[in-house]
């Protein structure tokens, strides 16, 4: 979990399990209005997947009134430029957003979390 401002709105961006999604999406944007917006990602995305439904969600959130097929369409081609120009996740360490602490590939903390 991390927070992320959007057109001077802080929303919180988390995973989410598919019961907490409607059933068949991969992703969800609560209106910026929203006590606490959010954006919430599927476990499990990776790869072109996760940019795709990242961006579509980041646009709901940057342009909430825009139609769902436009928000499709433009997600979908943004994601297919940037994967063709080589954009990838990378992950030399993995960051436990709950705890606010990192772990390295070994499995082993890196710093101090808030839990510790």
């Amino acid at each position: 979990m991390f927070k992320v401002m959007i057109r001077g709105v802080e929303y919180t961006v988390k995973r989410a399990t598919s019961k907490q999604l409607k059933a068949g999406c991969y992703g969800d944007c609560t209106h910026p209005a929203a006590i606490s917006p959010t954006i919430q990602l599927i476990h499990g995305l990776r790869g072109k997947r996760l940019l795709n439904y990242t961006i579509h969600e980041a646009q709901h959130a940057c342009l909430w009134d825009l139609d769902e097929e436009a928000v499709n369409d433009s997600a979908e081609a943004i994601a297919e430029i940037l994967w063709k120009d080589g954009w990838r996740r990378i992950k030399p360490d993995i960051m436990d957003y709950e705890n606010d602490r990192r772990i390295n590939t070994n499995g082993k903390l890196n710093g101090k979390g808030k839990n510790q």
